[in-house]
């Protein structure tokens, strides 16, 4: 899932839907981007991931890696930065990533804390062109509100894997938007994927014949 984040942003980044529309069109376009239109470096912008797990440390590494600065926010911030992260910040300080941040990444649960994270508000308050993430739920965003902030330009795109209703409505506006990626939450999906589920239920399996911990445990009071 971490390297189909960083996928898409780079085609986003790169202008790589437009450029595939002008291969359609048989169009050859070189240097025609202008000011904001520009192609961009992921080097030296900030990425706010909101979720710290085993998810939003390997989107962190690799955001790192291509030269990027991590801002991730935990539901406790004093358990300190995993790798790959600058700085943590907790709930309380949301506007803080909110604001700085280039890109957001919404990796986190859905609970009941973090259903409409991104509402009409909280988008409003966003750098103007920011792009937002979403490989976790889709009640995490408000839709309606995200829609009219991509149609009026004040932000910069979309990726969207997950949605509130699956499968996407066909009169969704999401699905004409030049800058929004959509794909049909299989960010996960690669290739061995079931074999690795096979192997995560037999070792579970197996460990729970024994008496000992699982792997990948669902804490029920917290809901992850």
């Amino acid at each position: 899932m971490a390297e189909h984040v960083m996928a898409c942003l780079l085609a986003l980044a790169r202008k790589l839907p437009e450029t595939l529309r002008d291969q359609q069109e048989r169009v050859w376009r070189p240097n025609t981007y202008v000011g904001d239109a520009s192609p961009w470096l992921l080097a030296g912008r900030t990425i706010g991931v909101v979720g710290v797990g085993t998810l939003g440390e390997a989107i962190a590494t690799r955001a790192k890696a291509f030269g990027m600065h991590v801002i991730g926010m935990r539901r406790n911030p004093q358990r300190g930065a995993p790798t790959g992260f600058d700085e943590i910040v907790g709930p309380a300080d949301r506007n803080r990533l909110l604001t700085a941040a280039d890109v957001v990444v919404l990796a986190a649960p859905l609970t009941a804390e973090t259903q409409r994270l991104l509402d009409a508000a909280t988008i409003a308050s966003m750098k103007r062109g920011a792009i937002v993430v979403n490989v976790a739920r889709g009640q995490l965003i408000d839709e309606a509100a995200l829609a009219e902030a991509l149609e009026a330009g004040r932000l910069g795109g979309a990726v969207l894997d997950v949605f509130t209703i699956e499968p996407l409505a066909q009169d969704s506006p999401f699905w004409s938007m030049p800058n929004v990626v959509v794909t049909p939450h299989n960010s996960g999906f690669r290739t061995g994927h079931f074999d690795a589920v096979v192997d995560l239920f037999s070792e579970n399996l197996r460990r729970f014949e024994r008496g000992v911990d699982l792997l990948n445990r669902v804490d029920l009071q917290t809901g992850y």
